[in-house]
């Protein structure tokens, strides 16, 4: 989150006369009120953690739609600063699908509509071009990593559902049809008595 005329570039952020009520500057024997040219930093950071929730708005999701079609969403956060851990003035926006692909794309069409976002609410309003804040991208994504590993339940619980209907299946078969096994096993018995009686 930046402002036209890259204030970050300033040691001293200069200061300007203020406008009068009329919208000229004051002139003549009266000293004029100066203010600061630029927002300080302080003011894009608390942008940034302002900005960032809105892409879970449905106006967001709308511009989102128009860029890409690719199924997944796109979530935001502010950046944190490694050593004391206050919000800096840059929004990380991460997409997030089924494919590598898919991901970096949501990624950067997230910030594109986050970027439309912000500029269709500017001029909606009238806010003049030299008072707009800017999100520029700083860096377009380009590969994408797994967040979230495959889950191994479900391949377990339908190999084991499978596995029991097999069992079940062939327990109703087989008590369906029977086999007589009285009969062969007092045959089998039988037959051993008819050859002792038999002469030599």
């Amino acid at each position: 989150m930046t402002q036209k005329g890259f204030p970050y570039g300033y040691t001293v952020l200069p200061y300007v006369p203020a406008p009068t009520s009329g919208g000229k500057q004051q002139s003549g024997l009266s000293t004029p009120n100066y203010v600061p040219e630029f927002g300080t930093p302080g003011t894009f950071t608390q942008l940034a953690v302002y900005y960032a929730p809105l892409v879970h708005s449905d106006a967001f999701v709308a511009l989102l739609r128009h860029y890409t079609r690719v199924p997944g969403g796109v979530q935001a956060s502010t950046v944190m600063d490694s050593r004391n851990l206050n919000p800096l003035p840059y929004i990380d926006l991460s997409g997030f699908s089924t494919t590598q692909a898919g991901a970096v794309a949501l990624a950067n069409a997230g910030a594109r509509a986050l970027d439309d976002y912000i500029v269709g609410q500017q001029q909606a309003n009238g806010i003049p071009k030299s008072k707009r804040v800017l999100a520029e991208v700083v860096s377009s994504a380009r590969s994408a990593t797994v967040s979230t590993a495959r889950k191994k339940t479900t391949p377990v619980v339908v190999f084991l559902t499978v596995l029991l209907a097999a069992i079940g299946l062939a327990f109703v078969l087989e008590n369906l049809r029977p086999r007589i096994r009285g009969l062969e096993a007092e045959a089998e018995q039988q037959a051993p008595a008819a050859a002792a009686r038999r002469p030599a």
